[in-house]
Parts: C-alpha cells; structure tokens; sequence
C-alpha cells in the first residue's frame, strides 16, 4: 500500500471513530504532522470517493470545513469495512451545523484522555460501546427526556482486576458545553445527575473559568442541596473547569469543586475511594493544606 493510500484509511479511520471533525481538529489527530495541503487533498480524495462528507460552519467569524462519515448506506458500510473498526467504535451521531464546534470540543477532550490517561475507560455518547455503561446509571425515564452526558468515564477501583469489568469501576458523567447556559438550565442538569442517576460524580466543561465557577455555586445552592440521593449534596459530586482547546491540556487541567481548585488528575484519583464522605473528606484535607501553603508563601 502506497504511503498516500495509508495516510486516507488512516483519516478514515479517525473520522468514523470520533465523528464529525474540523480539519485542525484532524490534523492534531493524525500519528505525524502532515502539511495542512497535504490533508486537505487527502480528504478531498476521500470525499471524491464517497467515503466521507463535509459541512461548512462559521468558526470565529470564518468559515470552516467539518468531515464526517457519508450517511448514504452503501458509502457507510464501505467506510467501515476499510477501516476495519467494530461497529460499537463507530460514532454515527448526525450532528447539526450548529452542533459541530461542540463535536469538536468532545473530541479533543476524548483523544486527551485516552493518550494521556490510559487507566481510564471512556464512552463516548452515539456509539455502540455507551450501552456497555451499567444499566443502573441511567433510567429510562432520564433517557427518554434527553439527559444523557457527552460521555462517561471509568475510573478503576483497587478491585479493578478484570480490564473493562464494568463492576470494577467509578463511573463520571462529562458534560461540554461551548456556550454559556442559563442558571436554571445548570441547575436542572446538576438535580438530574444527583437525583436520578448513579454517576459517582459530574465533570462540567465551560466556555471559560468564569463560567465554571459559575456551574459550581449554581450546583452548591439549588442543586446538591436539594439532592436526594446524596443526602444534603458532596463536595466531590460535581467538579467544573474551562473546557481544554488542545489535545494536550488535560494532563494540566485544574477543576473547581466548590472553593477549592485541584488538578483533574487528582479529582478523578478521588473516585477510587469508595464512600462519598470520604471523598470530601479528603478534599478538605487538600483544601486546607492549600490554604496553608499558601500562606507560607504569602509571609
């Protein structure tokens, strides 16, 4: 096979893994850095091909090109026997032009994780792989009423023996969002996940830090508070950060819970212990040695 024939299934490939994609996004993706010529005449060949489609959207006062797989079935099945995935790892949401920057964003955040965090088992929401989540997460009810996350993760426990066992895991419900959300609309999405799932937490992306400061008194005020399930709300349920622009940001990512701010890495190491009381207690222990770190800085 030619090196510019290896390069197409390639792309393929990633396009039919993570869906719809700008071509920025593509090319952070591809194993080696290619010109942006090059790319973009292979995506052209491909979409000559009928393996793939595009979509243009506004990015930033300007336009850009989105690849996705065809959606006519013939072309579909082809792309998919070339690029020799499991049907369960296709990604076959058809998004809306305005959805396609937040495809983007999910992407990037996924393709993050996956590299950067191996341990972690992820799902990504319009796969086949999502209906492998424990059915006690989610009802049905919150399923037919659109709640579902953008993906979920799998933190393994200290019984994590049996890679994927689905038991052996904490699962995080991760929610994107490119725009700014109302109070209201925050506080219903925080009462779903504490009320009527069993998600061990909730991971908030936002436009900016404002904004997820923001998620988190609205979450402390009229969400955990009035949580059920978690009885009076947690510390730990609900962490928010600025959603990652590179595929490079999550290992340096700090989320807030509450007041206080500590790297994702570190919330997400919470989850191993198993009671959520313990989990806040030992954000409040992080908490305070914070505190006082700081001040021994500030003398």
């Amino acid at each position: 096979m030619s090196p510019a024939a290896t390069r197409q299934f390639e792309i393929l490939r990633i396009i039919a893994r993570y869906g719809v994609m700008n071509t920025q996004v593509l090319s952070q993706l591809l194993s080696d850095r290619l010109s942006p010529a090059w790319v973009r005449a292979a995506l052209i060949r491909l979409e000559t091909k009928k393996l793939i489609a595009r979509g243009t959207c506004l990015l930033g006062g300007r336009p850009s090109n989105y690849w996705m797989l065809s959606n006519e079935s013939e072309s579909f099945d082809r792309a998919i026997a070339l690029t020799g995935l499991d049907k369960s790892q296709i990604r076959t949401k058809s998004a809306h032009w305005s959805s396609f920057p937040h495809e983007n964003l999910c992407t990037i955040f996924q393709a993050s994780v996956e590299r950067q965090m191996p341990s972690v088992w992820l799902l990504r929401e319009s796969t086949g792989n999502f209906s492998q989540l424990p059915s006690h997460l989610i009802s049905e009810r919150v399923k037919r009423n659109g709640y579902l996350p953008d993906m979920c993760l799998g933190i393994p426990t200290k019984f994590s023996n049996v890679p994927h066992a689905v038991d052996s895991y904490k699962w995080i419900a991760v929610e994107i969002d490119r725009t700014r959300r109302s109070a209201k609309r925050v506080a219903a999405r925080a009462n779903i996940y504490s009320r009527h799932t069993s998600f061990a937490g909730v991971l908030y992306l936002m436009p900016n830090s404002s904004l997820a400061d923001s998620v988190c008194k609205i979450y402390n005020t009229r969400g955990a508070s009035e949580s059920l399930r978690i009885k009076g709300g947690s510390l730990s349920f609900l962490a928010a950060s600025a959603v990652p622009q590179s595929l490079f940001d999550v290992n340096a990512l700090k989320v807030s819970c509450g007041k206080t701010e500590i790297p994702l890495t570190t919330w997400l190491a919470l989850f191993v212990v198993a009671e959520t009381h313990k989990r806040d207690s030992e954000l409040l222990r992080i908490s305070n040695n914070t505190l006082y770190m700081n001040e021994k800085l500030a003398v």
